[in-house]
Order: C-alpha cells, then structure tokens, then sequence
C-alpha cells in the first residue's frame, strides 16, 4: 500500500508527523489491517510518548490479538518503565520508584516484578498490608515466584501473622528448595511460636 510506504519511509526520514498521518489515512481506509495502526503506535514509541504508543499497540491487538510485535512492544515499554522504577529505587527515590512502578501495571497488569517491587517499598514504608496486598498481587499472577513469597513471610511475621508467615515461607522453599533466607526466616518464626 502507497500509504504505508509513504509513512514508513517519512519515520526513516525523522519525520513521525507525516508517517503518523500517513498510516491514519491508512487505518481509516483498512481499518481491519493491524499495522497501519501499529505504526501509529511506533511513532508515538520513538517520540518517547509510550502511554499514546501502548493505546496503538492495544488497539493493534484487539484487530489481530496475535500481533507478536505489539505484544512485544508492550512488554518493552514495561520494561522501560520498570528500569525507571529500578533506578529511582536505587537511588533512594521511593516516590519516583512507586511512579515508575505503577505506570508498569498501566501498560500490563501482568507484570509481577512490579507489583512485587510496590510491595517491598510499601513494607520500607512501614505499610505492611499494603506490601502484604502487592505482594500477593504478584503471586496470582506467578504462582512460583519464590521471592515473592519469602517477602510476603517477612511481612506477615512483622505483623505478628505467625501462621501467615510460615505458610508463604514454607511456599518458597516448596517452589526452591535451596532458599536459605526463607528457612533462616522460617525458624525465626517458629521460635515466636514457643
């Protein structure tokens, strides 16, 4: 299709707004051909306006729901965000870190790490049912996230949910035998018993 080429080679010249209105032309001419709206989604995502690119790259999706490029493209603007997050973490900027992380959940609710990651800033905030809520947040999503599990044991032991903390310290060594933290944090907890 002309229109395709046209915006394909306009985003080779630099130029997204006329790539950008090329493959709307495109998508309003064939609304049933993903990449035309795909595209759209990729200029938004070179001009670093990732959420505008998330709703192409949805959209893409719900006229071919195995566009492997949109799914591909949603998971790498998650990933950014979630390196955001990392980095913000890192250097002590717990609300920057909690921003990041949630803008991840926006793109894909899906993203375990996240939610996991909101959980252990909630818990250094001295939050422990909102950590504890996250953190289980991350464990329906990837039931053998051992960590996951180790963390939510932490919380629940610091909320003297002894019973709770055993139950999910128990879970992470079930998933990973060799988690010596969570054996180490298993019998702290049940020496609170006796």
């Amino acid at each position: 299709n002309t229109l395709m080429s046209k915006g394909v080679r306009s985003m080779k010249n630099g130029d997204a707004d006329e790539a950008f209105e090329s493959f709307r032309v495109a998508y309003e001419k064939f609304p049933h051909y993903p990449e035309s709206v795909f595209n759209m989604g990729l200029t938004h995502f070179r001009k670093k306006e990732f959420t505008d690119g998330v709703e192409y790259f949805d959209k893409s999706l719900e006229i071919f729901p195995d566009h492997k490029t949109a799914s591909a493209a949603i998971r790498n603007v998650a990933k950014n965000y979630f390196n955001n997050g990392n980095q913000s973490y890192k250097r002590g900027d717990l609300e920057g870190a909690l921003a990041s992380y949630d803008e991840v959940l926006k793109v894909d609710d899906s993203f375990f790490q996240a939610h996991y990651q909101i959980g252990v800033i909630q818990s250094k905030m001295g939050d422990k049912d909102a950590a504890i809520e996250s953190y289980e947040k991350a464990l329906t999503v990837n039931s053998k996230f051992y960590k996951g599990f180790f963390a939510l044991g932490l919380a629940k032991s610091s909320m003297n949910d002894t019973e709770g903390a055993i139950s999910a310290l128990e879970s992470a060594v079930d998933i990973n035998p060799g988690y010596d933290k969570a054996y180490g944090a298993m019998g702290l907890s049940l020496i609170h018993i006796s």
